[in-house]
């Protein structure tokens, strides 16, 4: 992580996303920590930046509808810094701590081994402000001289560096993580000293990527344990072996811990060795509370006499519970069970203690699988067989648009889904797969990339069961939020399409954000026209993100859970989709799934509306397609250079668009595309045309280019 400093000279900010909010949070918390600031000042900033980071709406939009004080996890003096960052950047404090440390300290953080306190008296002593003096430093001998740093840390250092010269690996996908991790548990399993085995940490809560491997192990010898461990075949290097704990770095790079427990406390060691982080801080919290502490060997009665602490309190204490069973850890803290995938810190102890928690979606609440995507009709019998003992009794055969050209080739395609259907007693509806162009409009391609026929495309859908729109955009075509989010919200009211795939067009690890669209808008616009979303179990897509996820369980935006496989061997990757859709706290009524076949198609008559949207969408100055980068400067028709103009050219005369009320409307208009009802202004709206989500969203974007917002 890098300083986050303002651009020199520049005195104002386009935009101050989430993230950027969120890293100077984390930068403060780092900073503070090097210069041996308040450890709990420290704690709190990244906590706060954990917070900012989980948040499925943009801060400016909770700072401009008053919501910022609603949102858990930040109090008053972030919500003041909140304020400041989104308005210049950073805030004072960030600044007066940058101003006490040399740029370029805090990459130290980044190397294992080497603590805030390390860090700090390196560059006290020493006079180190950036890894390559700091290797300088260790290989010198003069690491080792420096008070309070010892010959194991500056071994430790020297190791590290040296990793990261050998190109050190990206995070792992959770399936290649999943993988290694049961490779693991297995080979300790083997060993007749173990109890007990599993795969813990961020593979255990299901995250997109892995960065280290956990495992936890109940065994009756230890040190025994933690040699079979360090033996695992592929281990690289030895970091550390003891009674407690073993570290290893694997032949690929990825370091492996292993943790050791005794069996009457494995539920506490695998709730605490699972996470989060945030997730532990808050049900610590939760303990102290009620005078209780918890940690990794059950949890306890606090009873501290005087100013005892540590050991002194531990042997005053009486245990309530050894915690044999992750359940007890809840029920100690009076708490129903929280599943792991939903232990972020994301308010989920909140929820449970209100009685809130959802009933995430099971697999065998799915009876249906919405993407099929066998090339040959013996792919997809077989594909129907195994999904039938599975328990499902419909799935959608999904084709591309440019195999189904042909009449001939819609003929066999239909006479092909009847009869595996027959054969298996899975019903197989026919569905097509369509791209959307920039303009939100249908668009398919032949094998020589020429643009197929509106004519054939409307042949084509006319012929199938589904149509699903592929949302993705080719990587080397940038388009701006504004522009992204109508092109969606234009395919949306369309009424031509059941379902969207690839709403953010992510690529793990490396490109995780996917297409900047108003997430929360576009499942809003998707539940009022009944277009399903897909959540793919593509191990390197996983599209919608977790956050995608539960914005839809807030806007009631059905989800359609499919591991998109094209024969057996791609069968398994359901499970990824299931994992994230309960990572977003998706229950089963809210999935396509888990609909009868007659429900089903009552659903999909009901999405599709039987007509185009022909007027153009004006987002500000520029028209929906006509623009795709900062560079372009086409305008109105009329030459004008006032968005406002534009956005309310057929409301200018309601008082609702009078000079002194724009602040008044924007935050409406945010309210409204945000669920929340507005009789007043709907009317204004319908003025405009049928389409209020679009209007609306225009002449938001149009206040925003113009510059009233402030």
């Amino acid at each position: 992580m890098r300083f986050w400093r303002r651009p020199h000279g520049d005195s104002t900010l386009g935009s101050v996303d989430n993230a950027a909010v969120a890293a100077v949070f984390a930068e403060m918390g780092d900073l503070l920590a090097i210069v041996g600031g308040d450890t709990y000042r420290s704690r709190a900033f990244r906590n706060t930046a954990r917070v900012i980071e989980g948040l499925r709406a943009p801060l400016k939009d909770l700072r401009m509808l008053g919501q910022l004080t609603s949102v858990p996890g930040l109090g008053a003096g972030s919500i003041e810094r909140v304020h400041q960052i989104l308005q210049t950047g950073t805030c004072p404090e960030h600044q007066r701590l940058l101003a006490r440390l040399p740029r370029g300290l805090q990459a130290l953080l980044q190397v294992r081994g080497l603590g805030p306190r390390h860090a700090r008296l390196a560059w006290e002593h020493l006079g180190v402000t950036s890894l390559e003096h700091l290797e300088l430093a260790a290989r010198s001998g003069l690491l080792a001289r420096v008070p309070g740093i010892g010959p194991l840390t500056v071994e430790r250092v020297l190791r590290d560096l040296d990793g990261r010269k050998q190109a050190p690996p990206a995070r792992l996908l959770l399936s290649e993580a999943i993988v290694l991790g049961d490779a693991l548990v297995a080979w300790m399993l083997d060993d007749p000293h173990t109890i007990k085995a599993e795969q813990t940490g961020s593979a255990r809560r299901r995250r997109e990527t892995v960065g280290d491997l956990d495992v936890l192990v109940a065994s009756t010898r230890p040190a025994l344990s933690s040699t079979r461990f360090t033996a695992f075949p592929g281990v690289r290097e030895v970091l550390m072996a003891g009674d407690g704990r073993a570290s290893v770095i694997l032949d690929n790079g990825v370091q492996a811990d292993l943790r050791l427990v005794a069996a009457e406390n494995w539920g506490a060691g695998q709730h605490y060795f699972t996470g989060s982080k945030a997730h532990n801080i808050a049900m610590r919290l939760r303990a102290n509370a009620h005078k209780l502490a918890l940690s990794e060997v059950g949890v306890w009665e606090r009873k501290l006499r005087g100013r005892g602490r540590g050991e002194d309190n531990r042997q005053l204490a009486r245990r309530l519970s050894p915690c044999t069973d992750e359940h007890d850890v809840f029920a100690a803290l009076g708490l129903p069970f929280i599943p792991p995938e939903l232990r972020e810190g994301e308010g989920e102890i909140e929820a449970a203690i209100a009685g809130r928690l959802p009933s995430l979606v099971e697999d065998q609440d799915l009876i249906g699988e919405t993407h099929l995507r066998a090339r040959t009709a013996s792919d997809a019998l077989q594909l129907a067989h195994a999904l039938g003992r599975r328990g499902r009794r419909w799935a959608i055969w999904v084709r591309p648009a440019v195999e189904l050209v042909e009449h001939e080739a819609r003929r066999r395609f239909r006479q092909a889904a009847r009869r595996i259907g027959s054969t298996t007693g899975v019903d197989i509806l026919c569905g097509v797969e369509v791209g959307i162009d920039l303009n939100g409009a249908m668009v398919a391609t032949n094998g020589t990339l020429e643009t197929l026929g509106s004519n054939v495309l409307d042949d084509i859908c006319a012929a199938v069961d589904v149509v699903l729109g592929d949302v993705s955009v080719p990587p080397d075509v940038t388009v701006d939020r504004g522009l992204a989010t109508a092109r969606v919200l234009s395919a949306i009211s369309s009424g031509r399409f059941h379902g969207l795939m690839r709403l953010q067009g992510r690529r793990l690890p490396n490109a995780p954000a996917g297409l900047d669209i108003d997430m929360r808008m576009v499942l809003l616009a998707a539940a009022r026209q009944r277009v399903f979303v897909e959540v793919s179990g593509e191990p390197d897509r996983l599209d919608l993100d977790a956050r995608g996820c539960r914005v839809a369980t807030e806007t009631g935006a059905l989800l359609a859970i499919s591991g998109r496989p094209q024969d057996n061997q791609h069968l398994g990757q359901g499970r990824f989709a299931l994992w994230q859709a309960r990572r977003g706290w998706v229950t089963a009524a809210a999935t396509v799934n888990a609909l009868p076949l007659a429900q089903l198609r009552t659903h999909l008559r009901l999405s599709l509306v039987g007509s185009d949207v022909d007027d153009v969408v004006h987002t500000g100055d520029h028209e929906l397609g006509t623009a795709v980068d900062d560079s372009s400067d086409d305008s109105s028709d009329d030459g004008s250079d006032d968005s406002s103009d534009d956005s309310s050219d057929d409301s200018s005369d309601d008082p609702l668009f009078l000079p002194h009320r724009r602040q008044e409307l924007r935050v409406r208009l945010a309210a409204f595309l945000h669920g929340e009802s507005d009789p007043e202004l709907l009317g204004v709206l319908l003025k405009r045309g049928d389409n209020t989500l679009l209007s609306a969203f225009a002449i938001l974007n149009g206040l925003a280019q113009d510059g009233s917002d402030g």
